[in-house]
């Protein structure tokens, strides 16, 4: 399991946490996210903090067309075409299927920083002390 650092704008981030939004997408794959990784979420500007988390249920990785088939499949899911605008126009793209979402204790900005941490522009991975170090300012028991 790989702990992932995710930035989010706070509407979908809080989407994901009331269980409206299913899967959350990402134009960026530097890292495959794969099932059972465990997204914790920094909501951007104006939150600016890190709020809740989810595991990874299915990934898909794939061109944007064929996602948005394989999403229009799924039914109702919480992608809108803004999701699915905001991947266009690059090769390969990523959805995250949000098991479990869950309110974690509130991480802000300032504090991250004065851990050594900055948030990503899409995510990253947390290695080792990093991730140890999340989890525990987050509550988050893995």
């Amino acid at each position: 399991m790989k702990i992932i650092l995710l930035s989010i704008k706070p509407k979908y981030g809080y989407a994901i946490l009331e269980g409206r939004k299913k899967y959350e997408l990402r134009k960026c794959v530097n890292v495959v996210i794969e099932p059972g990784d465990l997204i914790i979420m920094y909501f951007s500007s104006p939150v600016k903090a890190i709020l809740g988390y989810f595991k990874a249920g299915k990934v898909y990785v794939t061109s944007p067309q064929q996602l948005r088939k394989i999403l229009s499949e799924l039914g109702d899911i919480g992608v809108d075409e803004e999701d699915l605008t905001y991947v266009e126009g690059f090769n390969k793209v990523m959805a995250i299927e949000v098991v479990e979402p869950r309110r974690c204790r509130e991480v802000p900005l300032e504090k991250l920083r004065k851990l050594g941490l900055n948030p990503p522009v899409s995510y990253v991975r947390l290695k080792d002390e990093k991730a140890r170090i999340i989890l525990k300012e987050c509550g988050i028991d893995v």
